[in-house]
């Protein structure tokens, strides 16, 4: 028991530990994402309060208030303020997956290094080889594995915590 308390307090250590160095490497090699991730988060906490409020306020047109013509303001309203955030929100994911990517090259970029510069007796072990493929694999193997997806899963994460705090603590970093 004590065993698999300790292998996941130091899971979630060397978890705490490569997001630590994930967010450093990207504070040195791009600030924008961070600015991305704001914008975004900011967008993503708003956007389920649009989508709730919306058809309150029919309700409330159609039934209370009884001013049909207000309808079509309302809906024309909703569908610029959601289409508007919504592709404000899109645009900027896509301008972050390329600098999450060029930062994920980067990082690629740093193991092949040290990969070429180390000792040759490494390199005949099949045993090494097998297990830096592995890594390799893991670490870099695309956008929903290793690093782009924890860039990914921190980057929709943010938004939805700050607008459901109690479901989001539920959220893992890992599907």
């Amino acid at each position: 028991m004590k065993k698999k308390e300790e292998e996941k307090k130091e899971e979630g250590n060397l978890l705490k530990r490569n997001i630590k160095f994930l967010f450093k490497k990207t504070l040195k090699s791009d600030k924008k994402v961070f600015y991305y991730f704001g914008v975004v988060t900011i967008i993503t906490a708003i956007l389920p309060f649009i989508e709730v409020l919306m058809p309150k306020l029919l309700i409330d047109e159609l039934t209370v208030l009884k001013r049909p013509k207000n309808l079509a303001i309302i809906l024309v309203s909703f569908l610029v303020v959601s289409a508007t955030l919504k592709f404000i929100s899109s645009y900027l994911k896509g301008k972050s997956d390329a600098k999450i990517l060029e930062i994920r090259m980067k990082l690629m970029n740093e193991v092949q290094r040290k990969v070429i510069l180390m000792d040759f007796k490494k390199t005949e072990s099949k045993d090494f080889l097998n297990q830096m493929g592995n890594i390799f694999d893991k670490s870099f193997g695309g956008d929903h594995i290793g690093v782009g997806a924890i860039f990914h899963r921190i980057f929709e994460m943010g938004g939805t915590f700050i607008s459901f705090p109690k479901t989001s603590l539920n959220t893992r970093l890992t599907k």
